[in-house]
């Protein structure tokens, strides 16, 4: 009877640690993929990327394997800072947004999880 009461209970929690390890997991890779998006457009001044480009980027940087984001709710802001300086430097900035489902089905669904980065890139 009692295991009965409390199995429920139990339940939710585990199932909640679960979310909140793979949000964190998510969180880390979103991060991760805004870095290595920003220094490959650092990396290479001259090249104009596409933004279908920068989420295969993103979505493949976490060790070569997928990014957990789901592919339809990954959302990439690339933007070019203020305009050149003198030296032909310039900023880069790239946004990078999942909304993760959650499993848990009493929590809210989906969290929202940002990053952002920016290089300076500069032209010679």
């Amino acid at each position: 009877m009692e295991f009965a009461l409390i199995f429920p209970v139990m339940l939710l929690l585990v199932a909640g640690g679960a979310d909140l390890a793979r949000s964190f997991f998510v969180g880390m890779e979103v991060a991760d993929g805004a870095r290595e998006a920003v220094l490959v457009a650092a990396d290479n001044p001259y090249t104009t990327y596409t933004h279908a480009q920068f989420t295969t980027l993103i979505q493949n940087t976490y060790g070569g394997s997928p990014l957990t984001c789901p592919a339809g709710d990954l959302s990439v802001t690339p933007a070019q800072g203020p305009a050149p300086s003198a030296t032909g430097a310039t900023d880069q900035f790239i946004t990078v947004t999942c909304n993760l489902p959650l499993l848990t089905p009493l929590l809210p669904s989906p969290v929202t999880i940002t990053a952002k980065a920016s290089s300076l890139i500069v032209k010679s």
